[in-house]
């Protein structure tokens, strides 16, 4: 049997177990209570398979044009995907993480309080010194968190290197080189920079220089702007997303997806099914909710735009092209263009972009902090706490100008146990970023068919056999 054949096989076989696995998920979120832990090991036992690995490893070295090459790397990011799931002891040290983390009480006031709980306080306790006293308060030194997080550390990386990788950055790095990496986040840092600037100066603390993370979030949530409008209830919100993707041509395949609405503690969630679901959450009833709404959808013009009958790289496999498609979406039905077509005055327009921005470079930033991190992290194997923690808060407080706690790293719970997220979500942004600019410079207006007809051609209709980095770029491969 030709080896590519081999592999789509196994992507079918993947795909027919994944399928189950998905409804039982979403019988779960509809309240159904559902124990599959036996499916889920069957399902990761099937596809770490080692001896496969090693075959695609030795494929890999030979010179095979790049379409073959993408279905190999997506092959490689599969297995050992499922091989890492499958390691016993890199479970009990994730496991021991979320316990000792989820668990932690913190005393206040004679009061015992969850960590989320009294970080609440900070937006409530107007005393600047007693906020920053709570803020530091919680994150403080514990062993019980640091012994496992330094563990998954150490124990990824001694796997990467055991599975054939320089490193356990190698595998969220998605063929992109270490230094091309770095330009990217300087790229980011610098767009963020500019976008900081009127959101400081809105909040009217750009002339204070270095500011706390405590009077930053403070400010941030106290600063009143008029966004009434945004308020109001809709009586159809699924309907106005509907007719946002129609007016950018993909009406038609949306009719495919099958919408519920359902008590979940989220606006949607997106399921790869056959129709494909979008779980609503009963919160999505104004224009403030609706961009999880949206970027669900995002998420299924992908899917059903697969290419080809692999698995594997029907959709592109890279998950910053995956979120940076719905990241897109979203900028979009909030532009002021979409606004302005869906009633809204610019004035109104102008205050919810103020408040928007606020939240999305406060996002962007973390991120971005945290894929550096990350990178630091997992390119080094294991360094030390104490070099962690400073170089974490530092970088910050480059990107923002705002200080952050040196301990913030070991309690963000993503960056410990879903190590590459920073990284996808930045490239994400960047690629976000990217296209928006591109269909500016070739679209009369954003909000039409052509729009939905340039992203099918240049992104969509090339699946995961055309490497990421070419659509990243929109225009043509260019120098990063």
């Amino acid at each position: 049997m030709e080896f590519f054949e081999r592999i789509n096989i196994f992507a079918k076989e993947i795909e027919k177990r994944k399928e189950f696995l998905d409804r039982n998920r979403l019988e779960s979120c509809c309240g159904k209570d559902i124990d599959d832990q036996k499916e889920q090991q069957e399902y990761h036992s099937f596809i770490a398979d080692s001896r496969l690995l090693a075959d695609v490893n030795r494929e890999l070295k030979e010179n095979h044009p790049s379409e073959k090459r993408n279905i190999l790397l997506a092959a490689r990011e599969s297995i050992t995907d499922s091989m890492f799931y499958k390691n016993g002891e890199l479970l009990k040290l994730t496991n021991e993480y979320q316990e000792n983390l989820g668990g932690k009480k913190y005393n206040y006031n004679n009061e015992e309080l969850s960590f989320n709980q009294l970080f609440g306080k900070i937006y409530t306790t107007e005393d600047p010194e007693q906020r920053n006293g709570i803020y530091h308060a919680l994150y403080g030194n514990d062993d019980r968190i640091l012994t496992p997080a330094l563990g998954m550390i150490k124990k990824r990386t001694e796997l990467a290197r055991k599975f054939g990788f320089i490193d356990y950055s190698e595998i969220f790095r998605a063929g992109i080189e270490e230094n091309e990496i770095h330009r990217l986040l300087d790229s980011k840092t610098r767009k963020l920079a500019e976008r900081l600037i009127p959101v400081k100066n809105n909040l009217g603390l750009q002339s204070r220089g270095s500011l706390s993370f405590c009077d930053w979030e403070f400010t941030k949530n106290r600063k009143a702007i008029k966004l009434d409008k945004f308020r109001e209830k809709i009586d159809d919100p699924v309907k106005l997303v509907l007719e946002f993707y129609a007016s950018i041509g993909y009406g038609d395949c949306l009719d495919r997806v099958r919408v519920q609405v359902e008590d979940i503690p989220t606006c949607g969630m997106f399921f790869t099914l056959d129709p494909p679901v979008i779980l609503i959450g009963k919160k999505a009833q104004n224009m403030m909710q609706l961009s999880a709404l949206v970027h669900e959808f995002g998420h299924a013009v992908e899917y059903l735009h697969r290419t080809g009958d692999n698995l594997l790289v029907s959709t592109d496999p890279f998950f910053g092209i995956k979120e940076g498609l719905a990241i897109f979406f979203e900028r979009l039905f909030y532009s002021k263009e979409n606004l302005l077509k869906l009633g809204f005055s610019e004035d109104d327009i102008s205050c919810y972009h103020l408040f928007k921005d606020s939240f999305i470079v406060n996002f962007d930033a973390f991120v971005l902090n945290n894929a550096r991190t990350e990178l630091k992290i997992y390119a080094d194997g294991v360094i030390a706490p104490d070099e962690i923690s400073k170089y974490h808060a530092k970088n910050f407080e480059n990107i923002t100008g705002v200080k952050i706690s040196e301990n913030t790293w070991l309690y963000d719970f993503v960056l410990n146990t879903q190590p590459g997220y920073g990284y996808w979500y930045t490239i994400g942004s960047l690629f976000s970023d990217n296209l928006f600019d591109y269909l500016q410079n070739n679209n009369e207006s954003l909000i039409s068919p052509e729009t939905g007809r340039i992203i099918s051609e240049k992104i969509l209709k090339h699946g995961g056999l055309k490497n990421w980095k070419e659509k990243f770029w929109c225009s043509g491969p260019v120098p990063i």
